[in-house]
């Protein structure tokens, strides 16, 4: 999964949205057989997006605001309502401590294994 945050590192509107963009195209072609809009209050959705963004998002900002805006980019059909809820199941998340990135030893692996299997 490398976005063009890798390369941009959002600093701007422009930048943001286009991260944004690159996101939901991912999540997209991986849930291409599912219905989103049934998913949009299950907890583990919502994790596993918020996930991307934590492990992806290198810029300073919102990242509670880039998961809805990725959540709103997968599913045009969300309203005020089910963003609020979208929001609280973000908020009950964060607060228990289940948002992380990947570690920083599970990246230099990775990248190391790679190196070495070329």
């Amino acid at each position: 999964m490398k976005f063009l945050s890798k390369i941009l590192k959002p600093k701007n509107s422009v930048s943001v949205l286009l991260w944004v963009r690159d996101v939901a195209i991912y999540m997209k072609d991986k849930f291409k057989d599912v219905d989103l809009y049934e998913h949009r209050y299950k907890p583990s959705f919502v994790l596993h997006v918020a996930r991307v963004i934590e492990a992806d998002y290198r810029g300073e900002g919102d990242k509670k605001k880039a998961c809805i805006d990725v959540l709103k980019a997968l599913i045009p059909k969300l309203n005020e309502t089910d963003i609020a809820v979208i929001e609280g199941i973000y908020d009950d998340l964060s607060k228990s401590g289940r948002i992380t990135g990947p570690s920083s030893i599970k990246i230099l692996k990775k990248s190391v294994l790679s190196y070495f299997h070329k």
